[in-house]
């Protein structure tokens, strides 16, 4: 009997995979690599985006003085208040034209000369001798001092009226925030174009003589020869001409930036204000138109100075004053 063999297949056991051998866990970055990586990225995200600026103009006794701060991480909050021509957003660009005007108003240089007793002083000595270096530099120390005094009053400079008044709250980032109050042009966005014209009135034109004589030595040499001369009249007509072209002068424009920002910045009573990244300020500033005044340049009132002949010492002279007085008074009882 025949009989057919079978033959199963034989199930063999799958052969193991190797297993891996065991490998030396790398430590990973420590904390202080881990705050110097982050810091790194911080830099590099910082220095690709242009910094927050907040930049401030102001007509002020020394002229037009822009300032400028950066905003940093710290500054929480912007307060603009009272302001004329704001523009809030980045990459706008802002023109300011400052335009001057002189008053028509007289101008007495020996009432400049000689508006304090040290002023009177120091063109006596600048009479006895037109070249003291020392005399020269007292008269013009003071009369720089007088013209930013005349320029500091609140009625020395007038302005016209400017835009109807806005208000504006915006956002100046996760955790900081703008306030716009109470001021006029406001303009808000990106890639905006503002252009601004402020126009003053200088109620006092005898401050920009002082303030020019103050920084032209040889004006001031000029002016004791012509005190110091004897009663010839002929230069006085052409010292006033030469005067009257100093009165016009270019007022500058200073920028002051500083480095850091805090915790509030306040803007108040400006002209240009402009706040974000990326944007483009330019300030003008016109002179005035050439004065047309002759200052007057010798007075009747003018008090007796030392003439450039007097030789006496400044003790004897203040004895020889008070021996007068003395007499005078035993004269009068």
């Amino acid at each position: 009997m025949y009989r057919r063999q079978i033959q199963r297949p034989v199930t063999r056991p799958a052969p193991k995979a190797a297993e891996p051998e065991p490998r030396e866990e790398t430590p990973g970055p420590s904390p202080r690599a881990e705050l110097f990586r982050r810091l790194l990225l911080t830099t590099r995200a910082a220095k690709k985006r242009p910094a927050t600026r907040l930049t401030v103009g102001r007509q002020a006794a020394g002229g037009v003085t822009v300032e400028e701060t950066v905003l940093d991480a710290r500054t929480r909050r912007v307060e603009i208040n009272g302001s004329c021509g704001v523009v809030v957003g980045d990459r706008n660009r802002q023109h300011n034209r400052y335009h001057y005007k002189l008053a028509d108003r007289p101008v007495s240089l020996p009432k400049l000369l000689t508006a304090t007793p040290a002023h009177t002083r120091a063109l006596s000595a600048l009479i006895r001798d037109p070249g003291d270096a020392a005399a020269t530099r007292a008269m013009s120390a003071l009369l720089a001092r007088q013209a930013d005094r005349l320029l500091s009053g609140r009625s020395a400079v007038s302005t016209r009226s400017a835009p109807k008044q806005a208000r504006l709250t915006g956002v100046l980032g996760p955790s900081g925030e703008i306030v716009v109050n109470k001021s006029r042009g406001v303009v808000v966005g990106r890639g905006n174009v503002q252009n601004n014209h402020f126009h003053y009135r200088i109620e006092q034109p005898e401050a920009l003589l002082a303030r020019s004589l103050s920084q032209n030595e040889g004006a001031l040499t000029r002016i004791a020869e012509l005190y110091g001369a004897p009663e010839d009249r002929a230069d006085d007509r052409k010292l006033a001409d030469e005067l009257r072209e100093l009165i016009t002068t270019r007022t500058s424009v200073e920028r002051i930036t500083r480095e850091h920002g805090a915790a509030v910045e306040h803007a108040r009573a400006a002209t240009g204000v402009m706040l974000g990244a990326g944007n483009t300020r330019t300030d003008e500033v016109l002179a005035p138109r050439p004065y047309r005044r002759r200052p007057t340049v010798r007075s009747q009132s003018l008090p007796k100075l030392a003439s450039r002949d007097d030789t006496t010492s400044p003790a004897a002279r203040e004895a020889e004053r008070s021996s007068g007085e003395s007499r005078n008074l035993n004269r009068d009882r």
